[in-house]
């Protein structure tokens, strides 16, 4: 099954999703000025293990930004209401790159039941601290200014580990008129629900479920000793740093995080026998 461009209507706006494969549900969120195309080079090895569901933030991609705004838990209630109008009433995975793990942790907390595991990609479970919040408003200043084409620059600079600028040339150019789509209105609608997120730590610690996350050693966006140090925090999560990439690992080093995330996948397939458990991180830790 690959049914694409579709659209589910929220008070006259539109969500825009896809679904593609076969199997158990797995819901991939992407980032920040991105849109869910920024999975499309993962569906085809994905599509034969899962059925996969890949949707578009409110201002990114072909779904519409509501007037007043939004929070993540405002988005995880959609992705609620759109699972229950594509009949979707088991467990899934959920999987977010960056702000797209922001969003899988609202839907997570509200929803624990539904998530068999979650995978953090380049997203930290814990709130803004004062030093990205400052970034933050003066990102906001920037875009006020008229500034939006440097932000997408930076933020493309920053995606890839300093090796790998110049390995993926054409994805380099998608990712940027990926990121021109995005009006000024929504980055900063984006921005401030970034801003505005609460720590999930505490929850994970207690989740029942398992949790994958997934670093970059060279991540200049979110730094992987603060993904080392989260990972310690939370009981059931199993840590994976890639040594050659910046915030994009699952692109930069595509097949080796296909083998992790797949083979984690496996692994918890029956995922009662984690509820309760007792296992501890430090020896779920892998840099590769």
């Amino acid at each position: 099954m690959n049914q694409t461009g579709l659209y589910h209507f929220f008070n006259g706006r539109k969500l825009s999703y896809s679904l593609s494969g076969e199997g158990e549900l797995l819901v991939l969120l992407h980032g920040y000025l991105e849109s869910s195309s920024i999975f499309d080079d993962l569906l085809p090895e994905l599509a034969s293990h899962f059925q996969i569901l890949t949707v578009d933030f409110p201002g990114h991609g072909h779904s519409d930004l509501p007037p007043e705004g939004y929070t993540f838990i405002d988005f995880a209630k959609e992705l609620h209401a759109l699972l229950k109008a594509i009949s979707h009433t088991g467990q899934l995975t959920l999987a977010g790159h960056s702000m797209g793990g922001y969003n899988a942790l609202a839907f997570a907390h509200l929803f624990p039941e539904k998530v068999k595991w979650l995978a953090l990609l380049h997203a930290s479970a814990d709130e803004a601290s004062e030093i990205q919040l400052d970034l933050r408003r003066r990102e906001i200043g920037l875009i006020e200014k008229g500034r939006l084409e440097l932000i997408i620059r930076n933020s493309l600079h920053n995606n890839f580990a300093p090796r790998n600028l110049n390995r993926f040339p054409e994805l380099h150019d998608r990712l940027r008129e990926i990121a021109a789509q995005v009006s000024p209105e929504a980055a900063i609608a984006a921005i401030r629900a970034i801003m505005r997120r609460p720590s999930y730590l505490e929850f994970l610690n207690k989740a029942p479920f398992p949790v994958f996350i997934l670093a970059g050693e060279e991540d200049k966006i979110l730094a992987a000793a603060k993904q080392w140090n989260e990972a310690h925090h939370i009981r059931n999560a199993t840590y994976i740093g890639l040594e050659n990439c910046g915030h994009v690992g699952f692109i930069e080093e595509k097949s080796l995080f296909l083998d992790k995330f797949l083979n984690f996948s496996e692994e918890h397939t029956e995922n009662d026998r984690y509820y309760g458990s007792n296992q501890q991180t430090d020896d779920l830790i892998e840099t590769v």
